[in-house]
């Protein structure tokens, strides 16, 4: 129950302290990534052919769109992941050719993005990739020869918690009242 409270709290103090304008230099301009789709058949439904189609755009440092996005049929709940973790509280939306916006209040800043995934979390399927880095770590507009990000989540939480002033021992306390 504390534990909860106390991430939703982080949480809230991390959209809270997002720079909009602190966008790093490879992914200024609003560009746009291609969505490559891994999944075509849900699993536990073999009839359910996935559609999927659209862009990924970077519209400043605290918010990322799906643009021209089309997915269905939506048989789970899908998020945005970076790092083993979701970026944005906001489920992707099942859709047909919509633009659909996303906070990115997870904690998760830009610069330690180096793919994004949609994922169905409860199923842990990957639907797609989204590469915002090429193999040279530069971004661009849709490199689409890209490295696969290492799963980073542990330092994510700790970027998150040094930009929010919290040390691991008040976190400790706050968790063991």
């Amino acid at each position: 129950m504390h534990f909860n409270l106390l991430l939703t709290t982080l949480f809230a103090l991390a959209r809270s302290q997002c720079d909009f304008t602190d966008v790093p230099e490879n992914l200024q301009g609003e560009p746009s990534f291609p969505l490559e789709q891994e999944l075509e058949i849900f699993p536990d439904n073999q009839t359910a052919e996935i559609a999927l189609d659209g862009e990924f755009v970077v519209i400043d440092a605290c918010t990322v769109e799906l643009r021209d996005f089309t997915f269905f049929p939506q048989l789970v709940t899908v998020y945005l992941y970076a790092n083993g973790m979701p970026i944005s509280s906001d489920a992707v939306l099942g859709s047909n050719n919509i633009t659909q916006s996303f906070t990115l209040d997870r904690g998760i800043p830009l610069e330690d993005m180096r793919e994004v995934k949609i994922f169905a979390e409860e199923q842990q399927l990957n639907i797609a990739n989204i590469q915002l880095t090429g193999d040279d770590g530069e971004g661009g507009q849709g490199d689409e020869a890209g490295t696969t990000a290492t799963n980073a989540g542990s330092s994510a939480w700790d970027a998150m918690f040094q930009s929010l002033g919290v040390s691991i021992t008040l976190l400790l306390a706050l968790l063991s009242t």
